[in-house]
């Protein structure tokens, strides 16, 4: 979901008062759904490109008895690795990455000019309330691997290693309008 909102501040008087404008842009995103993976050929179907998927291990939730954190974004234990030769039961996108949510905003003031032309000052912030949105918890370019192909858990599953946005950033910028 993203939301715009723009206001004109009603001041009046003097051409300092006038033409005052706040705007905000707020962007609302659940997160990704992604799915556990063993990478190679576990399943032994002699072929790479469709990778295998780990057994749901029933009655296990897949989020953490501590909840979700960078380090731990899914449980682990909640996988069991099908065996040699077999294919996992786990479906596709049973996985949910992290959401997104950011809030920018504006404050302009316009000043008309002669001949029909204006000049803006503009301050901006984006990413105002410097919110960390963490980018999808990816181990292997297919997408999450748990179990290598041999069956040993790997270290790094589970682990969100990015951000996928910027930290808060502010501008100030002179804009010409003709």
């Amino acid at each position: 979901v993203v939301l715009n909102v723009s206001y004109a501040l009603p001041f009046t008087g003097s051409s300092f008062a006038r033409g005052w404008e706040v705007s905000a842009v707020s962007t609302l995103a659940s997160g990704v759904p992604f799915s556990p993976i063993i990478p190679g050929d576990s399943d032994r179907d002699v072929s790479t490109d469709n990778v295998n998927r780990p057994d749901v291990v029933p009655g296990v939730s897949t989020v953490p008895s501590g909840g979700r954190t960078i380090e731990h974004w899914y449980n682990l234990d909640a996988f069991a690795y099908p065996g040699r030769g077999f294919r996992g039961n786990s479906g596709r996108n049973i996985l949910e990455g992290p959401g997104f949510a950011t809030v920018d905003l504006s404050v302009i003031k316009t000043q008309a000019l002669s001949g029909g032309t204006s000049v803006q000052l503009r301050f901006e912030v984006f990413n105002l309330l410097n919110r960390a949105n963490f980018d999808m918890p990816f181990n292997d370019p297919d997408g999450q691997a748990i179990f290598d192909e041999t069956g040993g858990k790997i270290p790094t599953a589970g682990r969100i290693f990015e951000t996928s946005s910027e930290a808060r950033e502010a501008q100030i910028a002179v804009r010409f309008i003709f």
